[in-house]
């Protein structure tokens, strides 16, 4: 993955995160504000109905006694009432004189602070002025905030309750949606990146969402057309390689014909020259069926097999072959082992490893054939050491060791891809353990659990 690239999920998520957040403060602050405006509003009004309900009673009162210092205000709010959420009041003259006042005056109070109609805030009182009456008096009566602040804090604290469980539960189900559609997304790009030359069925586009079926359609286009032209690729192959292996069978038999009829030193040598070509062409030709038959899907087998028997028999083939020369040391396996790779398969990745062993090899060299870990079959030669550059390039197709040596570029390759197709494990060492030269192939083969019956 390209570092470049952003993730689905942290693209959704950030905007959303703030966008909840801002949602949270906002509607906060805004519910808050609202609250507070209406309570303001109704408090603001039964202050004014208190002073305007004192005004007439006060000013009878003092027209019939003005020595009376009785406080409506105790009457109307009752003993009970805290008294610091508790409300005084002034009965001023048309001068500004305090005619009459609350009998509990709380320290600090200042009647001047509002000099006609109306309302004014201090730091913790709300103020109010009536409208002078016709003997100009006014009721100026002030009310503690410590209710209104209470009450605000109140719904402060209730309303950001409510707005944190509404962000919370929608956050978290638009995080779920977001991680259904990641996955989902995510499902399809494994599905996508596990595609290969084997494996082109198309995509189902049920597992995608509507909006994707599209690209899911063109994709399934392209891998169909792909698949056409790897097939008719191999096809061409297997084709081409099986029409050649007859007259290149008997051109070959025909040289050695005359190879065996002709003593002219000359004519040997041309011929000589030709059968090593046909034999060549020859080899090619089995590579390419080989080729051919990884790219089909060889590897894996429906049923489990004894690969100790087919490794035995790969051994035993390999020491009677002409070119060995004595030079291979086998170490053949012992007792069974239940594996799912395809016999066939088996026999052509050791087929090429063998014969990579003796072409990459010194002529007075040992090979070693090795089976006796269970499950493990190591093929090793001495060697000039490779680099793991190297050693990661001889893998690839049409890639050879040397280019000194007889050879094709295609076992290797073969090897690597039937090792994917059966589940089958090849680890290079270069150099040997303990060496400063060679180099080791060591297939690890899939297991099963249903061993064959002898």
């Amino acid at each position: 993955m390209n570092p470049a690239n952003k993730s689905l999920a942290q693209s959704l998520i950030r905007p959303l995160l703030f966008g909840c957040s801002l949602a949270f403060l906002l509607g906060t602050s805004l519910s808050v504000y609202i609250v507070k405006l209406e309570y303001d509003e109704l408090l603001d009004l039964s202050l004014q109905s208190k002073a305007e309900l004192l005004l007439p009673l006060m000013s009878a009162n003092f027209d019939l006694d003005p020595l009376s210092q009785i406080d409506p205000l105790d009457e109307i709010e009752g003993p009970d009432f805290n008294p610091e959420e508790k409300a005084s009041f002034w009965m001023v003259d048309a001068q500004g004189r305090v005619l009459a006042k609350s009998n509990h005056m709380p320290a600090g109070l200042d009647h001047r602070v509002l000099g006609d109609f109306g309302y004014r805030d201090t730091a913790a009182y709300r103020y109010f002025s009536t409208r002078a009456d016709a003997q100009g008096r006014r009721i100026i009566i002030a009310e503690p905030l410590l209710e209104r602040n209470e009450a605000v804090r109140d719904s402060l604290l209730g309303i950001a309750l409510s707005m944190f469980i509404l962000v919370v539960i929608a956050f978290v189900v638009i995080r779920l949606s977001i991680r259904y559609v990641q996955r989902t997304i995510t499902d399809l790009s494994d599905t996508i990146r596990e595609k290969n030359e084997n494996d082109l069925a198309p995509i189902d586009p049920a597992l995608t969402f509507l909006e994707m079926a599209p690209a899911t359609e063109t994709i399934n286009d392209l891998m169909a057309r792909l698949g056409a032209a790897l097939q008719a690729e191999r096809d061409f192959a297997t084709n081409a390689a099986h029409e050649l292996r007859t007259p290149l069978a008997v051109s070959l038999a025909h040289t050695q014909r005359l190879k065996a009829g002709t003593t002219d030193a000359a004519l040997l040598g041309r011929a000589g020259e030709i059968e090593t070509g046909l034999k060549r062409l020859i080899h090619l030709v089995e590579r390419l069926l080989q080729f051919s038959r990884a790219q089909s899907g060889l590897g894996a087998s429906e049923t489990a097999m004894d690969a100790n028997v087919v490794t035995a028999l790969l051994f035993k083939e390999a020491v009677q072959r002409p070119d060995a020369q004595g030079r291979i040391r086998c170490h053949p396996p012992e007792g069974r082992f239940a594996s799912t790779i395809d016999a066939d398969a088996l026999a052509i990745m050791l087929s090429n490893l063998i014969d990579n062993a003796l072409k990459h090899s010194p002529p007075d060299s040992m090979i070693e054939l090795d089976a006796r870990v269970v499950g493990e079959i190591t093929i090793s030669n001495d060697c000039a050491p490779l680099s793991p550059q190297d050693v990661e390039q001889i893998q690839h197709r049409h890639v050879r060791q040397s280019k000194t040596k007889d050879g094709f570029g295609l076992g290797m390759s073969i090897v690597s891809m039937i090792c994917t197709q059966s589940g089958a494990t090849l680890r290079i060492t270069s150099p040997l353990p303990d060496h400063m030269r060679g180099i080791g192939f060591t297939l690890v083969l899939p297991a099963a659990t249903d061993v064959p019956k002898a």
